[in-house]
């Protein structure tokens, strides 16, 4: 008794992909449009969303077959034509992936002259290591069902590249995204900028067609599938905005200076027994409500302006410091 080359067994540890293709195609051979969106929460977090338009859609009971991520996902949500749909679990996946290739598992355990028990299919050495996403298959209720599908879950990019100049006081970013052609013959990807920065988002592939809208925070290419199967890469910029950088720029200059040119000026006028003017608190208290305004913007990250947040915050304490030391000084030193 021996394997056949193209066991279900042999597919399923060497090309994943091609073996939902073959076994559990059900739901993919009816997607006309696929469209997924990229919504940024804030530089690092991404809210996704993959809509499939589905036609001729056959009535079953079984759990059908809608995509394969790279992980499981945090917070997936399923929707068919805005009811929610229940995603099966892990073990209901195994167990369903297991039925397919029992055959072939069996044989090897002959082959190999193994236990049943030895022979663990979800080990590191045979399973490749991604869990599907599979729905329940009893929501279609005519006899050939048109609909959407809508899949919605969070993720986040954790390998990126640093952009700009190395000291400059933004760490801004660029993430790589490879679109994966599932299913369909019409293909489209949107990418939304996360609040108070831009995304920047382009690729090599000649496949990809970016569409202008009149929407400057939302980016939209058009796929072109063709007998390359090979994922199309996207470059993600997440920048600040010119006028943004200006402005934390400006906030931060204005501290800088106003710190020694204030302990400069002071340290003369006690000196000279001359008391300090309520100018110059009202100066640094300007600036400091300016700084402590700015950082609340910058709340929601940690990633990209986490450089400028640390050095606004700096500058306002150091102000705050300064103003208590030296006025303190001047009321003790200098005589009414």
């Amino acid at each position: 008794m021996s394997m056949q080359e193209n066991s279900a067994l042999r597919l399923f540890c060497s090309n994943e992909s091609e073996f939902y293709r073959q076994h559990f195609n059900q739901f993919t051979n009816c997607v006309t449009r696929e469209k997924k969106i990229l919504e940024f929460e804030n530089p690092n977090r991404i809210r996704m969303t993959y809509e499939f338009d589905v036609k001729d859609l056959a009535v079953t009971t079984d759990p059908l077959f809608v995509f394969l991520p790279n992980t499981r996902k945090n917070w997936m949500k399923v929707f068919w034509d805005g009811k929610r749909l229940p995603v099966c679990s892990a073990d209901q996946i195994k167990s369903i992936i297991y039925n397919i290739v029992k055959d072939d598992l069996d044989c090897l355990q002959e082959i190999l002259q193994i236990k049943s028990s030895t022979l663990d299919l979800w080990n590191n050495k045979i399973w490749p290591g991604h869990i599907p996403c599979f729905v329940e298959g009893s929501f279609t209720s005519n006899s050939m069902t048109t609909g959407q599908l809508i899949v919605e879950f969070y993720d986040s990019f954790e390998a990126f590249e640093h952009i700009g100049h190395k000291c400059s006081l933004f760490d801004e970013r660029r993430y790589s995204y490879d679109y994966t052609i599932e299913y369909g013959t019409s293909h489209w990807i949107y990418v939304k900028a996360p609040e108070k920065f831009q995304v920047i988002m382009s690729t090599k592939d000649t496949r990809a067609d970016m569409i202008k809208g009149q929407d400057p925070e939302i980016q939209a290419y058009r796929i072109h599938p063709n007998r390359n199967s090979n994922p199309i890469h996207f470059s993600i910029d997440v920048r600040v905005p010119i006028t943004l950088k200006w402005w934390y720029g400006m906030i931060v200059l204005l501290g800088i200076v106003f710190i020694p040119a204030f302990v400069i000026i002071s340290c003369c006028l006690i000196t000279k027994g001359e008391q300090l003017t309520p100018a110059f608190a009202q100066v640094g208290i300007s600036l400091v409500a300016a700084i402590i305004a700015t950082r609340g913007w910058m709340m929601n990250d940690e990633t990209v302006l986490r450089g400028v947040s640390l050095k606004m915050t700096g500058v306002a304490i150091t102000i705050l410091v300064c103003l208590l030391v030296l006025y303190s000084v001047a009321a003790f030193v200098v005589p009414v």
